[in-house]
């Protein structure tokens, strides 16, 4: 999937998707309020991410790799009663 399709920007829209896009808008109102121009740089680093789905470089997001780990087999454990009641 191409990430500047318009397809992609119409579609994935979850609530942690609306509320970035708030708050970059809101640091964005309040750059050109308080006239700083950095602030302003700031809110549309983070516009750009939310509307293009880019959050760590790739439209892919921040995974995990998967892990290489091997699960080890159950082996049988052997118990010793010790018995209480003397």
């Amino acid at each position: 999937m191409n990430v500047f399709s318009i397809a992609n920007l119409k579609s994935y829209w979850t609530i942690i998707k609306v509320v970035k896009t708030a708050l970059a808008i809101a640091v964005l109102v309040q750059a050109y309020i308080a006239h700083e121009f950095m602030l302003g740089v700031f809110g549309m680093f983070f516009l750009g991410q939310t509307i293009f789905n880019i959050g760590c470089g790739s439209p892919a997001g921040c995974g995990l790799p998967a892990s290489n780990k091997v699960e080890k087999s159950i082996e049988d454990i052997t118990f010793t009663e010790v018995n209480s009641n003397k």
